[in-house]
C-alpha cells in the first residue's frame, strides 16, 4: 500500500480483526443514557452562576468529545499494530559510506606520458573520491586498510603518506576483502587500478564486481592501464657455480641492452645484447659469493624490473674423511669426485689407521671406500662409531665382501646375498636423485634395510636397498649400494653432480634458494632489496613476467568491463512500525488522562 508515497506493507493481515473492538466502543457512547436538565425553584439564587457556567459549556463538550477521538485513535493503532506494518524504503546508504581501494602493486609505478606515475594518479583520482563516511584500502601482496569508517580528511591525509610497494595485487582479492569489512553495509566500491593480472583465473574483478553489485553495493572501476615502454628481468635462477638471468623485451621492436653485476661498486659482469620484440634472452655468469646487485640498461617506463638482487650464503667447505685402501696413485672415481668439488675439502686415509688419526683431520664426513679388511685394525669402526653418534656423518660404499667388514653395527642394511645386472630405481626423490640417471648394476649386494631407515635407491628386480639413510644418535650413517666397477654410472657426467649434492645434504650446506625468493612468496616483504631473515641476509626481487608486462592494455578485459552491465537492484530497506505504534497509543493514554483529570472527573 502505498501512503504518502511510502511503501507500506502489513505482515500480519489476521490482526485487521481488532478494528471490530470499534463496534462496541462506538455503540457504548450512542446508547449512553443522555442527563435531564429540571429547573428547582429553590435554586434560583444560583441562576447567575448557571449562567456563567453556560460560557464554558462548549469546551466541556470539547473535553469528552477530545477523550472519545482519544480513544478511538488508540484503539485504532493498537489494531493497526497487531497487523505488524513495515515500511519498505530504498536502502541510500551507499550513498553515505564510500570504499576506495587503490592499487599499490609494482606496476603502479609505471611511468605516464606527462612523467607521472600510475599510482600517483590513482592518488590524485582518490583524493576526489573521499566522501562520507570513508574506508581506505591498499592492494599489494600485502592489503593494509589504514581508515575504517573515517573522515575523509584522514583518507587523504593516509593517501598523501602512501607509496606504491614492489609486489602484486590481487584486486578481486581485495574487493572481497572490502565486502568483509562492510559487514553487510552498502556502500560505494571504487576500484583504481590498471587491472593487470597476474594470477590468471583467481583474480577475477569483475566477477566480484558482479557479487558486490548483487548485495545493493555500487562498484565503479577506474582503468589506468596506459601504453608503456619496458625491457625487464623476469626471472632469475642462482646456483652454486653459475646464475642465469632472463631479460624480456615487451616492446615492438628490436633494442640492445646491458647486464652489469655489481659488488661493493666492483663490477664483476657485464654483457651486452639484441633482444629481439616479444622475445627472453638468458644471460650467464659465475655466482658471486655474498650480496650482488643486477643492473638493466638502458632505462625505460618501469625502472622496477631493470635492478635484481642476489645473494649467496659465504661458503664454507666441508670436510671430508675418504677411508681406501686404494692407493693413490691408482684410478678412483669417488676420490675425484670429491677433488673436483669446490665445496670440499678431501683428506685421504690408508689403513692402517688409528681413531687419533681421524680424530685429528675432525672430520664432518667420514666415506668408507674400496677398504681391504685384511688392513683394518679390530676395534677401528667402533672408536668411529663415537663420533658418529656425537655427530659426524659417515657414508658406507658397498664392495663384494662388505658383510666380512665389522662397522659396529652401524651398517644400516643387513647383507644376504648377492644380485644380477638391474637398472636402479628412485624411490624417492631429493636433491641428489632429481634429474639423476643410475643406469645399470651389473652386480650388487642384496639387502634388507634395518627399521627406522629411509630407502632413497634400491635394486628393480628385487626392491633391494641401495641408498639408505639411518639417524646414529647425533650423527647420520648412509649406505651406498652402487659398486663403482660394477656400473657405468661412475663415467657419467652426474656421477661427480650426484656426490657433490650427497656432501652438501650430509653437511647441511644451505641451499642458495634459501636466500633468493620473489617478493610473492611471503608477506613479510612489500619491497625488493636486501633484508636479515633469521642471521641470513635474503634477496627479495619481483621477476615476475606478468607483472612486468606495463605495456599490456589487456583489451579483453576493458571491452568485457565495458559492455558488462550489472542489473542494478536498489537494496529495500523494511523497517517495521510496530514498536513505533505501540509508544504512540502510550502518549495517547498518558494525554487521555491529562484530560480527564482537566475535566474534574479524577
Amino acid at each position: 500500500m502505498n501512503l504518502f508515497g511510502t511503501d507500506v506493507t502489513f505482515m500480519r493481515m489476521m490482526g485487521a480483526y481488532a478494528f471490530l473492538a470499534l463496534v462496541p466502543f462506538i455503540l457504548l457512547y450512542l446508547l449512553r443514557p443522555k442527563i435531564v436538565t429540571q429547573t428547582i425553584p429553590s435554586l434560583m439564587f444560583l441562576y447567575k452562576e448557571h449562567r456563567k457556567s453556560k460560557h464554558f459549556s462548549f469546551f466541556q463538550k470539547l473535553m469528552a468529545n477530545v477523550v472519545f477521538f482519544l480513544q478511538l485513535l488508540a484503539i485504532l493503532l493498537i489494531a493497526t499494530a497487531l497487523m505488524d506494518p513495515v515500511i519498505r524504503s530504498k536502502d541510500t546508504s551507499t550513498v553515505h559510506n564510500t570504499f576506495v581501494i587503490v592499487d599499490s602493486s609494482a606496476s603502479m609505478q609505471t611511468k605516464t606520458d606527462g612523467g607521472q606515475t600510475r599510482y600517483d594518479k590513482a592518488i590524485s583520482i582518490a583524493n576526489d573520491k573521499m566522501q562520507g563516511n570513508v574506508n581506505l584500502m591498499f592492494a599489494s601482496n600485502v592489503i593494509t586498510v589504514p581508515v575504517r569508517d573515517g573522515w575523509a580528511s584522514e583518507g587523504k591525509e593516509k593517501l598523501r603518506q602512501s607509496s606504491a610497494g614492489d609486489g602484486v595485487a590481487n584486486v578481486e582479492g581485495a574487493m572481497q576483502r572490502a565486502d568483509q569489512l562492510l559487514d553487510k553495509k552498502n556502500a560505494k566500491v571504487i576500484v583504481i587500478s590498471d587491472f593487470i593480472n597476474v594470477m590468471g583465473s583467481y583474480d577475477d574483478p569483475l566477477k566480484a564486481k558482479r557479487i558486490l553489485s548483487s548485495k545493493g553495493d555500487e562498484v565503479e572501476f577506474i582503468d589506468l592501464g596506459s601504453k608503456a615502454s619496458n625491457i625487464g628481468i623476469v626471472d632469475m635462477i642462482p646456483a652454486d657455480d653459475k646464475t642465469e638471468v632472463y631479460v624480456k623485451n615487451f616492446n615492438d621492436e628490436k633494442a640492445t641492452v646491458q647486464i652489469t653485476v655489481n659488488q661493493g661498486g666492483k663490477e664483476l659482469f657485464k654483457e651486452a645484447r639484441n633482444v629481439f620484440p616479444k622475445s627472453t634472452e638468458i644471460f650467464k655468469f659465475d655466482t658471486p659469493k655474498g650480496e650482488s646487485i643486477i643492473l638493466l640498461s638502458p632505462e625505460d617506463d618501469f625502472l622496477l624490473d631493470n635492478k635484481a638482487y642476489l645473494s649467496t650464503p659465504l661458503e664454507k667447505k666441508a670436510k671430508v674423511l675418504l677411508l681406501t685402501s686404494i692407493p693413490d696413485n691408482q684410478e678412483n672415481y669417488l676420490r675425484s669426485a670429491l677433488k673436483a668439488s669446490p665445496f670440499v675439502d678431501l683428506q685421504i686415509l690408508h689403513p692402517p689407521f688409528t681413531i687419533e688419526n681421524v680424530k685429528s683431520i675432525k672430520p664432518e664426513i667420514i666415506i668408507t671406500h674400496q677398504l681391504n679388511r685384511k688392513e683394518l685394525v679390530v676395534g677401528d669402526f667402533e672408536g668411529i662409531s663415537k663420533l658418529v653418534h656425537d655427530g659426524t656423518k659417515l657414508v658406507i660404499t658397498s664392495q663384494p665382501d662388505l658383510k666380512d667388514i665389522d662397522f659396529s653395527g652401524m651398517l644400516p642394511v643387513n647383507i644376504n646375498g648377492t644380485g644380477q645386472m638391474t637398472p636402479v630405481s628412485v624411490v624417492m626423490q631429493n636433491q641428489f636423485t632429481k634429474d639423476m640417471d643410475f643406469g645399470t648394476l651389473d652386480m650388487y649386494l642384496k639387502a634388507t634395510a634395518k627399521n627406522g631407515t629411509t630407502t632413497i635407491l634400491e635394486a628393480s628386480d628385487s626392491h633391494t636397498p641401495l641408498l639408505v639413510f639411518s639417524d646414529y644418535g647425533s650423527g647420520i650413517v648412509a649406505y651406498h649400494g652402487i659398486i663403482d666397477n660394477q656400473s657405468e654410472f661412475k663415467s657419467t657426467p652426474s656421477y661427480p653432480i650426484h656426490w657433490n649434492n650427497m656432501v652438501n645434504f650430509l653437511a647441511k650446506k644451505e641451499d642458495i634458494k634459501d636466500y633468493n625468493k620473489k617478493i610473492g612468496e611471503s608477506q613479510n616483504y612489500v619491497n625488493t632489496g636486501f633484508f636479515d631473515e633469521q642471521g641470513k641476509r635474503v634477496a627479495v626481487n619481483l621477476l615476475s613476467e606478468k607483472e612486468s608486462d606495463v605495456g599490456n592494455q589487456h583489451e579483453d578485459f576493458t571491452q568485457e568491463s565495458s559492455s558488462f552491465v550489472v542489473e542494478k537492484r536498489d537494496k529495500i530497506k523494511t523497517n517495521t512500525l510496530e514498536f513505533a505504534l505501540v509508544i504512540i497509543v502510550m502518549i495517547i493514554l498518558s494525554l487521555e488522562l491529562i484530560v480527564v483529570k482537566m475535566r474534574g472527573d479524577l
